[in-house]
């Protein structure tokens, strides 16, 4: 009779509150963290995330700072955190300074975040489920992300629970910061840092003398400007030259070029750097004539946010039109190799023709790139004085057409003029070789004949 009562009770439970879940199957984790703004230095967010098809009831959590020295201290303690987050939804908490937005928490104590802390999350049964440690912090999955600087958000962008990483499984956000709360309300934060458009006009508002600027908008800026920006790293130190290196702009969206930029240090002090990682450069901009580059004293100048970035694949941009393209961009062209002799390589795509400069460091074996064959090259646009070049990145930014599997081929002559006047040329040599066999053949059977019946008379 007893165990009828009980399943009649659990079966009511299910029916009143059957987004409730009984248990949950995965931890929840902490998504993103704001320390601070400049101007309100303890405006701090937390946004958890709850991975599970259900509701979870967070009652009896807590959150807890730990300092470079160990010492623990509540953000939320046990007995004031309250919420519902919902599935695969957030929860938002914020310190008590940080009024501005909608958050479903605030802070139980006036603790707050700093450099070279760590965050703990607990459950209902006092265990750490997840942590994130930056900087000098003590705490931390295998590894800790770097510090973070004002304004700026250590966002989540994977979920590794068998082997969590805190420098791979997070990065620095310094763009647009979005976060949500327990109702999936999209709230922006607001940005401190100056306005690139109105660098003269806010000038008050830059941090410690430096410029946070885009790849883009630095070339508008004035000689010896203090820089700090971000880009992706495309070549590395040795390739085009021992002292620099290009980055490029982080876009998502498909262009004719990439907009690029040189990062110089006179003493070669670089981190180790790889293709794809994506970086803060700090530095002074230094515009020489048509160099335009920024210049670093220190490796440390150089933080590697995140590694394995893509930019997007570009469109083809016609030899004619790079002229007007900005120099030290990265562009697509397509056309014949009809030079190749000693260190002046052309390619020339039915119009105009421009030199492609094979750099020493990038180890493109010249021999490659064959005299007739037709090509597509990926490459940073220099312009000189009288000139433009294209710099190939490495052999993978190479690519011969000539060699496309026949499957394919139907498909590029389609759109590619280039290919089909190869093929055409392929098939009038095959013609032309044929009507000489055939011509030869003709004549040869012909002497043969009158010399057979003379020899039969």
């Amino acid at each position: 009779m007893k165990k009828v009562i009980i399943k009649k009770i659990i079966l009511l439970f299910l029916i009143l509150f059957p987004k409730i879940s009984l248990a949950q199957d995965l931890p929840i984790i902490i998504n993103q963290v704001l320390i601070g703004q400049n101007e309100e230095v303890k405006n701090e967010f937390i946004e958890l995330y709850n991975p599970n098809d259900s509701p979870l009831n967070l009652e009896g959590y807590s959150l807890k700072k730990k300092t470079a020295g160990g010492t623990e201290s509540n953000l939320v303690s046990t007995k004031n955190f309250l919420g519902i987050i919902p599935a695969k939804g957030f929860f938002l908490i914020s310190s008590l300074e940080f009024k501005e937005i909608k958050a479903d928490l605030s802070y139980s104590s006036t603790a707050s975040l700093s450099i070279n802390n760590s965050l703990l999350l607990y459950n209902q049964n006092k265990e750490v489920i997840d942590k994130i440690g930056w900087g000098g912090s003590s705490d931390f999955y295998q590894k800790p992300i770097i510090n973070p600087e004002k304004n700026e958000s250590i966002k989540r962008i994977k979920f590794n629970y068998d082997k969590p990483n805190n420098a791979e499984d997070f990065i620095i956000n310094s763009d647009l910061i979005e976060i949500r709360n327990s109702k999936n309300e999209i709230i922006t934060i607001k940005n401190y840092l100056e306005n690139a458009d109105n660098i003269e006009k806010e000038s008050t508002k830059k941090e410690n003398n430096i410029y946070k600027l885009k790849i883009s908008e630095i070339k508008k800026a004035k000689n010896r400007t203090k820089i700090k920006t971000e880009g992706i790293v495309i070549n590395l130190p040795g390739e085009f030259g021992s002292q620099y290196f290009y980055i490029l702009e982080e876009t998502e969206n498909q262009k004719n070029y990439l907009e690029c930029m040189q990062i110089y240090n006179y003493y070669k002090k670089f981190p180790d750097l790889k293709i794809g990682d994506k970086i803060k450069v700090t530095g002074e901009l230094s515009i020489n004539e048509s160099v335009i580059k920024i210049k670093t004293k220190e490796a440390q100048d150089i933080i590697i946010l995140s590694s394995n970035n893509d930019w997007p694949e570009m469109k083809e941009t016609p030899i004619s039109s790079l002229n007007e393209l900005p120099n030290d961009s990265l562009v697509k062209i397509k056309g014949e190799i009809n030079q190749n002799r000693a260190n002046m390589i052309y390619i020339d795509d039915g119009e105009k023709e421009i030199i492609i400069e094979i750099k020493k460091g990038t180890k493109i074996n010249k021999k490659t790139l064959e005299e007739g064959n037709f090509y597509t090259i990926e490459g940073l646009l220099v312009k000189k004085e009288n000139e433009i070049e294209i710099l190939p990145l490495s052999e993978k930014s190479i690519k011969n057409l000539n060699q496309v599997d026949k499957e394919s081929i139907g498909e590029i002559i389609k759109e590619n003029p280039l290919v089909l006047k190869s093929e055409k040329r392929t098939k009038e040599k095959i013609i032309i070789k044929y009507f000489l066999i055939t011509t030869g053949g003709i004549v040869f059977y012909f002497l043969l004949e009158k010399k057979i019946k003379k020899f039969l008379k």
